[in-house]
């Protein structure tokens, strides 16, 4: 959601900030008054092109600053923690400047302006005259459908394990196939590697092992002389005749035994317990470690010895024992490869062919699914067109397949329009009206399930219409704003009626510099705006009473 859009020398705005809450936030003002700008703003921070023109007369720099909650999506927390961006109280501040050069900040780091879009845009999305790319993009109405019917996310699950599966059938295949055609050059070096390594038996690790007990052995009096020493601090011997620990504690703990009822000699005494466990278990393992010492001056040797026979492997092939060992077995298999290759050649073919299969049965089911949800979908964004003043609109969704598929599947979506009889559907991408574009997202965010809520900002979606499907418009930015947040610029008065907030956007002209300013109306004077965009007259009492109307109208409604 956008709490807050600062704007400076932007066009004609030297100056404003604007707060927004949920539902629906309307902004109206006369023709040139700058209502668009704040759209504009809007559009900088989803990457539309920072063009110098946009720079106040006079101004060395325009920047737009927006607050914005802190994106819930991992994959953007972890790209906004790679960059070091700071979130306030889940708030992160993003910003967007244009002057000679355009710069783009996401929480104090300068980013490039595609990311900065990317982040903004997983929150916002903007429909109107400056552009609107979510509805003309195969894969973004494909994503639509998907998200159309909460049975199709499984199915894509199911489609993209099953891609992975084949395409890790083929990877296998294609080295199979590359080690089958070079074997001839490596078989000798693959056998002479094999005997050298079966000829010395290494077990991973064993080189580590080795050093730790040479170690030991070559310093074996003086590792007796500390372990004897500390067995018999801690368990007593007897050549020592120092009291032992555990003797020590023993002690202590006899002594603290008579007086049980003091809680603070209860308390020691079970911790002189502990200790005196943790001593004796200590001095035995200490005891045990002795007693498993070779003082056979032939396992130093032994152990040398077979150090120098690992060494000698390793310097041979210039590798560690970990990487000799997975060579050994590449090599194994590149010799049971030769032994036979056509028979695992065959073997992954099989389960390439059933991978095949299992992903084509996987992509027809989806495509099935997509193209049912697709049908149902076009119908009922059809019937919200004709609602809102495109009564002779036709949609559709064509869903088809292009047999090369992929980790979500091998569909071509394509949204399809026509708002005129007579004139044939074409797809979106060229549809050039961006009104036409506007009521077609909200007639499709309205027919979609609720999810999750987003902020769709429109502009110019009233464009062209009056009367009942204006009503209608209204009625259905409000129904939208019950689970987004919605922001409009519009002139309709049928829409500012449904306003949760009534931004009001004036120029202001003083002396020979002219700006823009931007207030929010008051329940008194929200009735006047709406006369004047009736009438073009604030203070006709007519007007104004019809304006009390409309508002008490969409009360009605949305009660």
């Amino acid at each position: 959601m956008i709490r807050e859009l600062q704007i400076t020398n932007l066009g004609v705005i030297a100056g404003t900030r604007l707060e927004f809450g949920p539902g629906l936030t309307v902004l109206s003002g006369e023709t040139g008054a700058g209502k668009t700008l704040v759209t504009t703003a809007l559009s900088l921070l989803l990457g539309a092109k920072a063009e110098p023109s946009l720079v106040r007369h006079g101004a060395a720099e325009a920047v737009v600053e927006c607050v914005i909650d802190a994106p819930a999506d991992p994959a953007v927390q972890g790209q906004l923690a790679e960059l070091g961006a700071v979130t306030d109280a889940d708030e992160l501040i993003v910003t967007r400047t244009v002057a000679g050069r355009s710069r783009a900040i996401v929480g104090g780091r300068t980013v490039a302006a595609p990311l900065l879009a990317e982040i903004v845009g997983g929150a916002v999305t903007l429909h109107g005259q400056h552009g609107q790319t979510r509805l003309t993009r195969s894969a973004e109405q494909r994503a639509i459908i998907d998200a159309a019917d909460p049975a199709i996310g499984p199915v894509v699950e199911i489609v993209r394990d099953a891609w992975r599966n084949r395409v890790e059938a083929l990877e296998m295949l294609a080295r199979t196939r590359a080690e089958r055609d070079s074997l001839d050059r490596t078989l000798t070096e693959y056998r002479t590697l094999v005997e050298d390594v079966e000829a010395v038996q290494p077990t991973l690790g064993e080189d580590a092992a080795l050093d730790a007990t040479i170690a030991t052995l070559s310093s074996l009096d003086a590792v007796v002389r500390v372990a004897s020493g500390a067995v018999a601090a801690l368990l007593g011997s007897d050549e020592v005749s120092d009291a032992d620990v555990t003797a020590l504690l023993g002690t202590l703990r006899r002594q603290l035994e008579h007086m049980p009822d003091v809680p603070e000699f209860a308390a020691w005494h079970a911790r002189v317990v502990t200790l005196l466990e943790d001593a004796q278990a200590l001095g035995h393992d200490i005891a045990r470690y002795l007693g498993a010492l070779d003082a056979d001056p032939a396992a130093l040797d032994a152990a040398l010895s077979r150090r120098a026979q690992i060494g000698t492997l390793l310097r041979r092939y210039g590798l560690h024992l970990s990487e000799l060992l997975d060579r050994y077995e590449q090599a194994q298999e590149a010799l049971a490869l030769a032994a036979d290759p056509e028979a695992r050649i065959a073997e992954l073919q099989a389960l390439v062919d059933r991978c095949d299969r299992d992903l084509e049965a996987a992509v027809e089911r989806l495509h099935d699914l997509r193209a049912r949800v697709a049908a149902d979908l076009a119908t009922r964004v059809t019937a919200e067109l004709h609602a809102l003043g495109l009564a002779h609109a036709r949609f559709s969704i064509a869903v088809e397949r292009n047999h090369d598929p992929g980790p979500t599947g091998d569909d071509t979506v394509t949204f399809a329009f026509s708002a005129n009889p007579g004139m044939p559907e074409q797809p979106l991408a060229l549809v050039g009206s961006g009104g036409e574009l506007s009521r077609v997202m909200l007639a499709l965010e309205t027919a979609l399930p609720a999810g999750e809520g987003r902020t769709f900002v429109f502009d110019e979606v009233d464009a062209g219409i009056g009367g009942a499907a204006a009503i209608e418009v209204g009625a259905r930015l409000a129904e939208l704003a019950r689970r987004h947040q919605v922001i409009v610029v519009t002139h309709l008065a049928q829409v500012a009626a449904h306003a949760d907030v009534h931004v009001l956007v004036e120029k202001v002209v003083e002396a020979d510099s002219t700006t823009t300013v931007t207030r929010v109306l008051d329940a008194e004077a929200r009735p006047g705006e709406l006369a004047r965009m009736l009438s073009g007259v604030a203070s006709s009492p007519t007007a104004v009473a019809h304006a009390r109307e409309l508002i008490a109208a969409a009360r009605r409604t949305e009660a």
